[in-house]
């Protein structure tokens, strides 16, 4: 019987080692298998695609992103969600976010933050709103902005102050105030007006030129590195406008309170001609074949036209009381078309024949005026209505901003401003809208890009 249960115990342990034996031989044989079979390329692929894709998770970024408004409150929604009644803070992951604005008895109100950091932004909320353009914020600058002007690659917003010691560069990447260009002036002689870059004719560079009617002077900076070139005196007195003629080389400035506008060859410096104006002369416009130089004068109620080559008056249009204040021209339709602040005005001006075709009437006091690249629309600074007592102050009205469908020869709306909407931009890729409220110290910007079509 015991070597009966021995035999037992011998044949269980004899099965058991078989067992461990085949079963280490098996694994060690799996695992050389594994190590010398190749792995095949699109395994790898795949393996390195999910690591790089792995590594551009954890690559993006958290940024913190306050909003509230100008005036009164409403609430945020972002993709739908809402975000609660400003002012909201939240974390958002970088990028572009569409943003509404709700809040009973308003249109919805469109809005977009570009979230590249962290940032603050306030918005206005209006009743009414213009489907396809979207606030981008109300930014701080310095004192009485008197014009807007983009950078030829729309990088940068350049804001001459009528009440302050320059000019300021407001990014449009970083959203904020970059610099502040300080010309070699009396501290206390303020006054730049405005603002025109060129590319000069025998240059591969872009020039700002900004005026100072306290000193009668032009200043000239290398764009983009800003270095300071020259200054011109402009051979009279409160220059304004300037435009300039690549083909011509000729560089035009009016002098508001000497009635003269005064032609420069650029390259020299040199006096071409002295063109005397009737009152107060403010808008230039060269003709695209250069023949021709349009003049406004704001208190002579006159659009000028001037021959070139003998710098002598061909053509006149004459509006009793009226207030000719900036020019521009549309290619597509080569009209030319002229703000009138006395009468609320934009005239629609047929440059050959020269007679006014059409009148827009829009708001009070229409300041300066751009039209998009397409050609179909144009919008107009309107300040407001005056105080009663003097234009000097603050308005007892916030200002607008018309916009005019040329397609349709129609107001189609109005962009509702701060106080004293003065100076006004479309950026050269026609995406973007600036203008500065000259009361409140503060530029507004927007996306009008799906308004145009622009992407």
């Amino acid at each position: 019987m015991a070597i009966k249960i021995n035999l037992i115990k011998l044949s269980i342990l004899f099965l058991f080692f078989s067992f461990i034996f085949t079963g280490c031989k098996t694994t060690k044989q799996k695992e050389t298998n594994i190590k010398d079979s190749p792995i095949p390329e699109i395994q790898d692929k795949t393996y390195q695609e999910e690591i790089h894709q792995d590594n551009e998770i954890h690559q993006e970024k958290i940024y913190q992103l306050e909003i509230d408004l100008i005036e009164g409150k409403s609430n945020i929604f972002i993709k739908g969600v809402d975000y609660g009644e400003t002012p909201v803070k939240l974390d958002l992951l970088e990028g572009e976010y569409d943003i509404k604005l709700i809040r009973k008895n308003y249109q919805d109100g469109e809005c977009k933050v570009i979230l590249n950091k962290n940032r603050k932004i306030i918005f206005r909320h209006t009743k009414e709103s213009i489907s396809g353009i979207k606030h981008l914020g109300i930014y701080r600058c310095g004192e009485q902005p008197k014009q807007v002007v983009f950078s030829p690659d729309d990088k940068y917003i350049y804001i001459p102050l009528l009440e302050d010691e320059g000019f300021q560069v407001f990014s449009t990447e970083s959203w904020e105030i970059t610099n502040f260009i300080k010309p070699d002036a009396p501290k206390k002689n303020y006054g730049f007006t405005e603002g025109v870059f060129i590319k000069p004719k025998w240059g591969n560079y872009y020039s700002f030129l900004v005026t100072q009617m306290t000193t009668s002077t032009i200043y000239e900076y290398r764009y983009p590195d800003l270095t300071f070139i020259r200054k011109i005196n402009t051979e009279g007195k409160w220059p304004k406008y300037m435009c300039y003629s690549e083909d011509l080389d000729y560089l035009a400035v009016s002098n508001w309170a000497t009635n003269n506008v005064v032609i420069f060859n650029y390259s020299s410096g040199k006096v071409i001609k002295n063109i005397p104006t009737a009152e107060a002369p403010r808008g230039l416009f060269f003709s695209p074949d250069n023949k021709y130089l349009y003049i406004a004068c704001f208190d002579g109620g006159t659009l000028v036209k001037i021959n070139t080559t003998t710098w002598k008056e061909e053509k006149s249009i004459f509006v009793q009381n009226s207030a000719m204040r900036h020019i521009v021209y549309s290619l597509q339709t080569e009209k030319l078309f002229v703000t009138n602040m006395y009468h609320a005005q934009v005239y629609q001006v047929n440059p050959e024949k020269f007679f006014i075709e059409k009148r827009y009437k829009i708001y009070y006091n229409p300041n300066t005026t751009d039209i998009t690249p397409d050609g179909r629309y144009i919008f107009v600074s309107c300040r407001g209505p005056n105080d009663p007592n003097t234009y000097l102050v603050r308005s007892p009205e916030n200002g607008k901003i018309a916009v005019i469908d040329l397609k349709n020869e129609s107001v189609i709306s109005f962009i509702a401003g701060g106080n004293q909407p003065t100076g006004l931009d479309v950026s050269n890729n026609g995406k973007y809208l600036c203008f500065s409220n000259f009361r409140d110290k503060n530029i507004e910007i927007y996306d009008i890009g799906d308004f145009i079509g622009v992407q």
